[in-house]
């Protein structure tokens, strides 16, 4: 009796040790990697402007009021009052830049517009600050250029789907999954999608977050706009078609409970 129960508990301790460790390869991310190593990505990313960004370009100098011209910005009293935009030198949201389908901006004292789409924003940046020079505005001009709308959205099994701002020019696909608290269980790590509007047409890549070899995918950094989607296992499917058929069976049930207890009450 008593071997045989040992039998039972030992084979119990098999099949649960067997079951984790089935589990455990179908969550871990970076399967296979070494503890320690290095993962060079052929592909080195910065954000680059594009089509529909908004861009915020300050102009710092030693004489501030040679860079107050390039530093209009929106006065937001008049613009809701009267309905029309003005401008002022302090005060109020500095003004955005929109880059136009064609990928320019206008910007003040430039004849023509400036192309910027393409430029990552220090280039942008550096661009800025020589036409500065150069056209004798200011001679020791400092230009810091943001990102002012850039944002990529995560859908599907992760714990906050929604909407998220770039932190950094450099956002890799585990840290879009972070900001949305991480895969749920019924996430297929080796089935996230990325869509990209590249251009006007849509792309689509499929991502395996459980292969170190993903860092050097040319679609390991997002860029503004991105989509993340992560697909539900098979088991959270089945869980909803079992559910589905649950309330439907329950919904069933009752009415026919309702039927013969009308019936009941008809014939008495």
């Amino acid at each position: 009796m008593k071997k045989s129960i040992f039998k039972i508990l030992l084979l119990l301790t098999v099949v649960v040790t067997l079951s984790s460790c089935g589990a455990q390869k179908k969550i871990v991310y970076l399967q296979g990697a070494e503890e320690t190593g290095t993962f060079q990505n052929d592909n080195p990313y910065l954000l680059t402007i594009r089509p529909d960004d908004k861009l915020t370009i300050i102009v710092n100098c030693k004489e501030p009021e040679l860079a107050a011209p390039f530093n209009m910005q929106l006065n937001q009293k008049a613009f809701t009052s009267s309905g029309n935009v003005s401008f002022s030198q302090s005060g109020g949201t500095p003004q955005l830049f929109w880059v136009d389908p064609e990928g320019y901006i206008e910007y003040p004292t430039m004849e023509g517009k400036l192309k910027v789409a393409g430029l990552t924003r220090y280039e942008l940046r550096d661009t800025i600050q020589n036409y500065l020079k150069n056209s004798g505005y200011i001679q020791d001009p400092i230009v810091t250029v943001e990102f002012y709308n850039a944002r990529y959205s995560v859908l599907g099994e992760v714990t906050r789907p929604g909407q998220y701002p770039m932190s950094s020019d450099r956002v890799t696909i585990f840290d879009a999954v972070a900001a949305a608290g991480d895969l749920t269980i019924f996430g297929e790590r080796d089935k996230v999608r990325l869509v990209r509007d590249n251009e006007g047409k849509q792309e689509y890549h499929t991502l395996d977050l459980k292969d170190p070899e993903v860092i050097k995918s040319p679609y390991y950094y997002i860029q503004q706009n991105d989509v993340v989607y992560v697909e539900p296992n098979k088991s959270k499917a089945s869980n909803r078609e079992v559910s589905s058929l649950y309330t439907f069976g329950i919904s069933i049930v009752s009415v026919l409970l309702t039927v013969t207890n009308i019936i009941i009450s008809v014939t008495r």
